[in-house]
């Protein structure tokens, strides 16, 4: 039961692609580099059609797969975060479909781009601007 805890070797739970094997694809030295801040350990977790992979350290860093995600659905997302008040942008270049939200300012910022490729959402969340983020997704969109 050891293995199941969270605590208890997450990255040979990820190695051996039982928990969250999207997030193999989106390794701690990757994306901190892509996103030009320092990416800890990542933690990730599976729900359902959902992975999420977190890295610790002093910068809020996810990023989120999505399976089984249609267009319809993907629109929805981006309404809904309109409907919390983020600024919300369509993004082109990108898989099928892409946005960029802002959500808080300044320090406390926190942007999130997504990204639509068949029926597989991607979000990157990060304090960091749309071309710093739009470098980790083509590189996370071309690993599917």
């Amino acid at each position: 039961t050891s293995a199941a805890s969270p605590a208890a070797a997450p990255a040979a739970a990820a190695a051996a692609g039982s928990k969250a094997p999207y997030c193999a694809q989106a390794p701690s030295s990757m994306v901190g580099s892509a996103l030009k801040l320092p990416a800890g350990r990542q933690v990730t977790s599976l729900d359902g059609p959902v992975s999420v992979c977190a890295y610790l350290g002093k910068y809020e860093i996810l990023v989120r797969f999505q399976v089984g995600e249609n267009t319809s659905e993907f629109s929805q997302s981006r309404t809904s975060l309109v409907s919390l008040h983020q600024s919300v942008s369509g993004v082109g270049g990108l898989g099928d479909q892409a946005y960029f939200a802002t959500a808080g300012s300044g320090q406390r910022a926190s942007n999130t781009l997504a990204a639509l490729k068949g029926t597989i959402a991607i979000f990157v969340t990060a304090p960091t601007p749309l071309a710093t983020e739009r470098s980790l997704m083509a590189q996370l969109l071309a690993k599917l």
